[in-house]
């Protein structure tokens, strides 16, 4: 019966280890963190943005209005606290993403994108673009983003 037991114990070790470090990126998989993204920036749903987003992920955001320039590098938590702001003052919010393509290396797969925002602030139409690229790892078996750069112009 112990030795029954044993090989239990070490099958279900197996099956777990294989599982949490057996993944691989797939272009499959990149696309559902991009959809789960997309659905949950659409729903303002910051909690949810978050959850895809790795405690380390590397956020840079190079705006571009009317001549200005200003590059923001928030924190994964300041760039929550961002959205939720925003979001709260907008009425009319549209988002969408086109032209998307996936390049896979090993574990690492970079996303490029063009994104599209429009909404109504203080009673004004605003929209904009943005050329954005995401990474998206493995970490601990589990494609996250851990890098998501913009060029936004407004």
């Amino acid at each position: 019966m112990r030795y029954v037991l044993n090989g239990i114990f070490l099958f279900l070790t197996l099956v777990f280890a294989t599982a949490s470090y057996g993944a691989e990126l797939t272009e499959e998989s990149v696309r559902q963190i991009m959809s789960r993204l997309d659905r949950a920036v659409n729903d303002r749903n910051a909690k949810a943005v978050a959850n895809e987003l790795s405690n380390n992920v590397s956020i840079t955001l190079n705006f571009s209005m009317r001549g200005q320039k200003q590059v923001l590098k928030p924190s994964k938590q300041r760039y929550i606290s961002m959205l939720e702001q925003g979001w709260a003052k907008y009425s009319n919010y549209k988002y969408s993403r086109s032209n998307m393509t996936i390049a896979i290396k090993g574990d690492k797969a970079l996303v490029s994108a063009v994104v599209h925002e429009s909404m109504t602030v203080q009673g004004r139409n605003v929209s904009g673009s943005a050329k954005e690229e995401v990474i998206v790892e493995l970490v601990d078996g589990k494609p996250v983003v851990t890098g998501v750069s913009g060029q936004v112009s407004l």
